[in-house]
């Protein structure tokens, strides 16, 4: 049966995987191993009415996918900061993948889709 010493290999930054520092409050700094990207869901997205081939713009969007062991999931993950290859994250969200992993929805950090109390110096007010 896979548990979770089965995924080690794509977690590992020298395989699959990249390590991420984990900054909680009220705990350490902590460096974990994940791996970016989500799976895809199965068939394609299709619009009726719409051309599929139509857009063909190249734009990238700024939330980011990081797959973690369920386990290393962050409690407190509203108020947890990602930082991953230089650069600060949110979690906007955390899904389950699967018994033994968790998908997490990285967004810049001080973004405006950031959870309330993570989005930098911004003010109702600006």
């Amino acid at each position: 049966m896979i548990g979770d010493d089965d995924f080690g290999t794509f977690f590992d930054p020298d395989e699959f995987g990249c390590t991420v520092r984990l900054i909680e409050p009220g705990r350490d700094a902590r460096d974990v191993d994940g791996m970016f990207g989500k799976p895809d869901g199965s068939g394609g997205l299709y619009r009726s009415g719409i051309d599929p081939s139509a857009a063909q713009s190249r734009a990238t969007p700024k939330q980011r996918h990081l797959q973690l062991p369920r386990g290393e999931a962050p409690e407190q993950w509203r108020t947890t900061k990602v930082i991953a290859d230089g650069l600060e994250y949110s979690i906007g969200d955390v899904e389950p993948l699967g018994r033994l992993r968790v998908v997490l929805t990285l967004v810049p950090y001080g973004d405006r889709a950031a959870p309330p109390g993570e989005r930098g110096t911004w003010r109702a007010s600006n």
